[in-house]
């Protein structure tokens, strides 16, 4: 009996054996390039990411400092509306610590204080500060009944 050839088959009924070849032959990790890509993604991930935590703390911060002012001007309006308004009179601008202790620290305040008709003191308390490079400032306003 001869042996009949086809294409798909090497004999009749036997399945011809060709070795499979896959593009990566025994790949067990990554190329070259794809590890570059991986590492520079990974790098502009921190980057930005980086960046963004410094602007959280340079606003924090900021936030704070802003807080302490705002907190040593309504201290001194709360001290200054306790008192009779016969008593209440400006003062000129004082270094002040966080806590509101006089001192070499890097607040200042001054109060303002003018008449507002006959029956009323307008007190005015500002608060500079300096943050970022900058000098910034806080001011509260109040009336307090002053009778003649």
């Amino acid at each position: 009996m001869s042996m009949v050839r086809n294409s798909l088959f090497g004999r009749i009924g036997f399945p011809m054996t060709r070795p499979f070849r896959s593009p990566r032959v025994a790949s067990a990790g990554f190329t070259l390039a794809e590890f570059l890509v991986a590492a520079a993604l990974f790098g502009i991930m921190a980057l930005a990411l980086g960046r963004g935590i410094v602007v959280t703390i340079a606003s924090d911060r900021m936030a704070g400092e802003q807080s302490r002012a705002v907190a040593l001007a309504v201290d001194k309006l709360e001290r200054l509306k306790a008192i009779p308004a016969d008593q209440v009179v400006a003062e000129t601008p004082r270094q002040l610590q966080a806590d509101g202790t006089e001192g070499s620290g890097l607040y200042r305040r001054w109060v303002g204080v003018t008449s507002e008709g006959d029956f009323a003191k307008a007190v005015t308390v500002h608060v500079e500060y300096p943050t970022g490079g900058e000098k910034r400032s806080v001011t509260l306003r109040t009336l307090i009944y002053a009778p003649k």
